[in-house]
Order: C-alpha cells, then sequence, then structure tokens
C-alpha cells in the first residue's frame, strides 16, 4: 500500500489501486469524494474559503472551497460524464487561534458543506471544527477510513527526575561541534559592508562559489522577482535583485545549507522544515510591510527562527538512543514553554555576529510580548507568521503547539492590526507557500 499525502491546496484523482490517502488537517478542510461501485476517488486540502484575485494570479486554485471542490468535481467527472451517487467524507476546520477574532476553520468548514450541497455530494461522515488539529487516513482498497487527532507527545514522568533541562541548553551551548558550520562564501557576502557591496564586487565572491552562482540565478528566475525575461547573466542578476534582496538570498541559502538531514528528535522532514522556515520568513515580510516595520528583518528573523531545532536534534541524535531523543527533547521544549530552541538558536547566531534585531526575533519568536520595545513589532510578526503557516500547513510530521501567546489578541494588538488587514494576509499564504516551494534547495 502506497501513503499519499494530500499537501496544502493538493487535489489527486484516483481510479482503483491501493492507496492510503493521508490529510494533515488543522484549520484547513481535508474532503474524500469517492464512487462505491466504480471505485474513482476524489481528494482535496482546502486552506481557505473563498478565492480573492489579487496582483499575483497564480495562486494554487485547489488551496480555496468555492473553485477547488470544483475543480476535483470537475475533474472526477472525466471518468464518469456526470456527478452522480457520490458521497464524500470531510474532517478539519479546527479552531487553532482560540479566539473568534479570526476562525477559518469555521469559515472552511461551512463554505466546503454548502458548496457539497450545491453539487448533490452526500456528506456521509465528518468529522470537523473544535479546537483540535487532526489527521484523515482513507483507504482505496475498501473505501474505509479513520481520523484520529494530533496531539502533544507526552513524555514519561521520570524523565524530569533524570534529566535538567537547563544543563542540557548549556551543555549544547558549550560544545560547538553541534553548531553547523557557514559556508565561507556566503558568510563573505553577509558580512560586506554595505559602502563595498559594489555590484563587481558582489559577482567577484558569487563567482567562487558555482552552487551560489547557479542558486542566485535561480532565485531571481523564480515566481518571487518573476521577470519579464530570463535572466541568464550573474551581472545582470545582481543589478536586477538589488543589494537588499541579494542579502535576502544569501541569508536563505545559508540556513537552508545548515540543515543536512531530517530533524529526527522533532520529527520534521528536511523538505517540510525548509517550505516551513521560507513561508514564515514571506509571511512576515508581508506582516512587516502592512504594519510599518523594516521587512528585510522580518524576512531574515523569520528565516532563522527554528535554528536551534537543528543544533537540538544534532546534540540528541549524538548523546540520546532513538527511542529515548524525541521524548527528551519534547521535555527540554516543554519545560520552558516550547523556547529551549529559542534559547539555543540565539546563542548559535550570536556567534554568526548577526544584527542584534535578528537575535532578538529567533530569541522572542514564541513569547512577543516579552521583546525588546525596539524590536517588538518586528518579533510580533514573525510570531504571527509562525503561527498562521503552521496552523495553516500542518506538515505530517510536525509537532502541534499552542499559539505561544497569554491571549491571541496580543498579537493582534502589538501589531494593531485590523480584520481587514487580517484578510489580506491570510489570503497571501498559498500563493506564498507555492513560492517557498520553489524556493527550496
Amino acid at each position: 500500500m502506497n501513503t499519499l499525502y494530500i499537501d496544502v491546496g493538493g487535489c489527486e484523482v484516483l481510479k482503483n489501486g491501493d492507496h492510503n490517502i493521508k490529510i494533515v488537517l488543522g484549520s484547513c478542510i481535508g474532503i474524500v469524494v469517492y464512487h462505491e461501485s466504480k471505485r474513482i476517488i476524489g481528494a482535496i486540502h482546502i486552506l481557505l474559503p473563498k478565492y480573492k484575485p489579487s496582483a499575483k494570479e497564480d495562486k494554487r486554485i485547489t488551496a480555496f472551497a468555492d473553485r477547488g471542490i470544483t475543480h476535483l468535481l470537475h475533474t472526477m467527472k472525466s471518468y464518469t460524464r456526470e456527478i452522480k451517487d457520490y458521497k464524500a467524507i470531510m474532517a478539519g476546520g479546527a479552531d487553532l487561534s482560540s479566539s473568534d477574532y479570526f476562525n477559518i476553520g469555521r469559515e472552511n468548514y461551512q463554505a466546503c458543506r454548502d458548496i457539497l450541497k450545491e453539487h448533490q455530494i452526500e456528506v456521509v461522515f465528518e468529522d470537523c471544527l473544535g479546537k483540535d488539529p487532526r489527521i484523515l487516513d482513507f483507504y482505496t482498497r475498501d473505501l474505509s477510513f479513520e481520523v484520529h487527532p494530533v496531539s502533544k507527545y507526552s513524555y514519561p514522568q521520570d524523565l524530569e527526575m533524570e534529566y535538567n533541562p537547563i544543563e542540557i541548553i548549556n551543555e549544547v551551548k558549550r560544545t560547538s561541534k553541534y553548531f553547523p558550520v557557514p559556508n565561507k562564501a556566503i558568510m563573505e557576502i553577509i558580512r560586506l559592508k554595505r559602502e563595498e557591496a559594489t555590484p563587481e564586487k558582489m559577482e567577484e565572491i558569487i563567482l567562487k562559489d558555482d552552487f551560489i552562482a547557479a542558486n542566485f540565478l535561480r532565485f531571481v528566475n523564480s515566481s518571487y522577482f518573476s521577470p519579464q525575461n530570463r535572466i541568464t547573466s550573474l551581472k545582470q542578476a545582481i543589478v536586477y535583485a538589488g543589494l537588499e534582496n541579494i542579502y535576502k538570498f544569501v541569508n536563505n541559502l545559508l540556513v537552508q545549507n545548515m540543515v543536512k538531514k531530517d530533524i529526527y528528535s522533532y520529527s520534521i522532514d528536511i523538505q517540510q522544515y525548509k517550505i516551513h522556515i521560507l513561508a514564515v520568513a514571506l509571511l512576515a515580510e508581508i506582516i512587516a510591510d502592512i504594519v510599518g516595520v523594516e521587512n528585510h528583518l522580518a524576512y531574515l528573523g523569520g528565516l532563522f527562527h527554528d535554528i536551534g531545532k537543528v543544533i537540538l536534534d544534532l546534540y540528541a541524535l549524538d548523546n540520546f538512543s532513538s527511542t529515548k531523543r524525541y521524548a527528551i527533547i519534547s521535555f527540554v521544549e516543554d519545560a520552558i514553554k516550547s523556547t529551549a530552541h529559542a534559547v539555543v538558536g540565539r546563542f548559535y547566531l550570536q556567534s554568526l555576529n548577526l544584527d542584534e534585531g535578528i537575535l532578538d526575533i529567533v530569541e522572542y519568536h514564541h513569547y512577543p510580548h516579552h521583546a525588546p520595545e525596539s524590536h517588538k513589532k518586528a518579533v510580533a510578526a514573525v510570531a504571527l507568521a509562525n503561527v498562521l503557516i503552521t496552523n495553516f500547513m500542518i506538515g505530517a510530521d510536525n509537532i502541534v503547539r499552542s499559539t505561544p501567546f497569554t491571549s491571541p489578541t496580543q498579537i493582534y494588538e502589538t501589531l494593531e492590526i485590523d480584520l481587514e488587514e487580517m484578510d489580506t494576509i491570510i489570503n497571501s499564504i498559498p500563493y506564498l507557500i507555492t513560492i517557498a516551494e520553489e524556493m527550496v534547495i
């Protein structure tokens, strides 16, 4: 049996076969439509209720209930000429914000119900709304299914007696062998002072490393820039991108190059980790623009916010057995309110002499109300981006944690965001996830 994950905005139609269709859901809605006798199965992962056109028209339409479900049924119709005697199951739509300020889960649920009813599709089972993320498993062999919760790891109580979380963090900080070694050419660009960063100097440094040069051209030709004509010259790419975007690119490359494998102690695969940090950086940049703080700082903070997880995982792999490391790292994180990776991340990035604003974002991204006033809004922008991307894009192997604020409204009050601005932010997520996937190296 093959496991087929339906990622955010994903849509698949299958006929016969032996598959386990798996959809991991937070505020999203997962729907499986099937025909018992003809064995045609369609699955979709809905992110938002309604498509809203913008300047970026290449959004993934299957991420939206109003467009996506219609597209799914139209595709299924190509197998049968008509949609008749189809049944559906649906799950998801959790309210992960713990607040009525915005409850996308409920809106997703209602939109999906209405559209299925409009198409006369009978919903024979649903497990929706509430507060908890879920996993929907559908088995095409016999059309059976199950929905089960994604819950926090419950660690054995004896860990409290055996391990000291603060001592583990201090040991990691003392032992530099767990710190990723940065690419020298990348660090040379990052440390280059603005007044010295001429296009010629940039070209000279980038040309030292074929990996950087090739990926820079790829970056400039990506959807992030969407140039009218493909850029093939490195010099042209440098001028076209500009210094600020070059610094974004090299930091993007730096943090991705630090992750060499899956992050076992957090049960996060490398692809999901990279998409997550890139999507958080891109969304934080948009939020920063809306609230009037430096978007460059928010972008970089978003890139580095979870680097401490990579370091703690390397430590755990070296010191604990495979049966214990997940439990121990979960215990360490929970013991100090999910900030172990934040503390370790700041310590490591400080050794690279990165900007103080980036360090503050990394350290306080779970508790922005504790951040220094000078960077509080930038920290809050990344904190909100992290929560939204995590809630909308809960990967199959991600640990689900609670919203990192005493009250969810704290973050909106800190940023002074209104409902219309939240609508803009939330509706940008499908496009940003698409860009993040494209930027993964």
